[in-house]
């Protein structure tokens, strides 16, 4: 396997209290009853620049549903400026530093990350570097530590738009190592280090969700690849082997793209509704049903990637990860000439009218999407430009 670059970051929630309040950081089963909704607000960085990010989601006037249970705080619901620090989780924080003989900074900041996706009430965490340059024994080995800080835990999404405060402001140590670690077993042996280090510490907190990791992953002629919120430490050897596997398969995929001098990917898009129309009876309960909700089927030529869309990516095929761009705008994915058409209904009759309509010619491969107009064109520019990428993207 290629040689890869990976770092972790390690996320440990402690029990100590709130970050910025005197609520409790032990989280309660119950659901929420009581609501407030938020719009965005934007908010200044300490240089007084305000986010690009942050203005274009103002813009989008998105609001924010709020829930919590009968003990919210005002500082919660940032109507109230944040208390002192939580003096234990600072001193867990130092001591946690000193554990890895990291280098405490002169003074503890607690600086704005904006938050733009409603997971904080106030639009930004707010987060303190405590200490720097730290090492860690791992089975023999040392592996360096980069930085340690402590920051507030984000709210909990319930659903599109819907957050739960009980985990608001529950205080965090978010320890990153260098990106020098070289395969999936390192990964897994220093976050398991890192994670039976921090439970022999006061206020480490316990149970499902209290710990995970964020890992970033690189090969030579590939992207850094961030996967985040993994909590199960069994599972990172293979998620990580997987994404560096995935990168290699990507890598052939480019160089078949050269050598097939493939410039323009996606080059002709095609409103087909009326010929799937005429298929009706053969075609799959879903295609079915989007016609029936008067949803449209646009295909389009995918210029000389004849059996390209089936060339493995990872534990998957690089449909797939074409597939993936269009999930982003709510579509289930996309059917390809390169798989089984048959398990969609799309019989030999239909695909020859699909090749007349694109003109392909016998090295080309067709895509098709199916759902409301205004969100397959955009999917389908989504897939286009991922299909022309000449580079593995991040």
């Amino acid at each position: 396997m290629t040689k890869a670059k990976i770092g972790l970051e390690i996320h440990q929630r402690l029990d100590t209290g709130k970050l910025f309040c005197k609520c409790q950081s032990k989280i309660k089963e119950e659901k929420g009853i009581n609501f407030v909704y938020r719009e965005l607000n934007l908010t200044q960085s300490e240089i007084g620049e305000i986010d690009k990010a942050a203005l274009m989601q103002l813009s989008k006037g998105t609001g924010f549903y709020y829930f919590g249970l009968d003990d919210i705080c005002l500082v919660e619901l940032d109507e109230e400026p944040p208390l002192k620090v939580n003096k234990n989780a600072l001193l867990m924080a130092i001591n946690t530093a000193l554990q890895m003989e990291m280098d405490i900074v002169d003074a503890i900041i607690f600086m704005r990350k904006i938050i733009i996706d409603g997971s904080n009430t106030s639009g930004f965490q707010r987060t303190a570097l405590i200490g720097l340059n730290g090492k860690i024994l791992v089975k023999g080995k040392y592996f360096n530590i980069s930085t340690l800080n402590l920051e507030e835990e984000s709210a909990g999404i319930i659903d599109e738009n819907v957050f739960d405060l009980k985990r608001l402001g529950i205080p965090l140590l978010e320890i990153s190592t260098y990106p020098e670690i070289e395969n999936g077993k390192d990964a897994r042996d220093v976050a398991e280090t890192i994670g039976l280090m921090l439970r022999t510490l006061p206020y480490t907190a316990r149970g499902i969700g209290t710990i995970r990791q964020d890992l970033n992953i690189s090969i030579e002629g590939g992207a850094r690849v961030e996967i985040k919120g993994a909590q199960e430490l069994n599972m990172l050897e293979k998620w990580i082997n997987n994404e560096i596997k995935r990168q290699e398969d990507l890598i052939i995929i480019l160089q078949e793209r050269k050598k097939r001098e493939i410039k323009e990917a996606i080059d002709k898009v095609v409103d087909a509704t009326e010929t799937f129309l005429s298929y009706e009876h053969d075609l799959a309960t879903f295609i079915k049903e989007a016609l029936k909700r008067n949803e449209k089927v646009f295909i389009a030529r995918a210029k000389k990637h004849k059996g390209l869309l089936s060339m493995k990516c990872g534990e998957r095929r690089y449909g797939s990860e074409l597939a993936d761009h269009a999930r982003l705008y709510g579509l289930k994915g996309l059917i390809h000439s390169d798989e089984n058409l048959e398990k969609y209904g799309i019989n030999k009759e239909l695909v020859i009218e699909i090749n007349k309509i694109l003109e392909l010619s016998e090295d080309d491969a067709f895509i098709i999407l199916v759902g409301k107009e205004d969100i397959v064109k955009k999917a389908m520019e989504a897939v286009k430009e991922r299909a022309s990428m000449d580079f593995v993207p991040s």
